[in-house]
């Protein structure tokens, strides 16, 4: 984030932050760069922040979809077996 690189790409990076912390750092993270890639979790704060996700799911792109057209419960399919 310090380098003022145009691309940041992070693994869980707000992912032991609380809830209010998180949100603060993401959208600081994505107002300071114009391409923002990242793998998280936190289904809420994805669609939340981001404007577009892709689901993986064993290895591959189970959905690639504006964030508007993905749901918590689509996400959370991605978990199950």
């Amino acid at each position: 984030m310090y380098r003022a690189k145009p691309v940041f790409m992070g693994d869980e990076p707000v992912s032991n932050l609380d809830e209010l912390q998180a949100l603060s750092l993401l959208s600081h993270i994505c107002n300071t760069h114009d391409t923002v890639i990242v793998a998280i979790h936190d289904r809420k704060l994805a669609i939340r922040c981001f404007n577009r996700i892709i689901g993986l799911k064993q290895g591959r792109i189970a959905f690639d979809k504006p964030a508007n057209q993905v749901s918590i419960v689509s996400l959370n399919q991605l978990y199950q077996p």
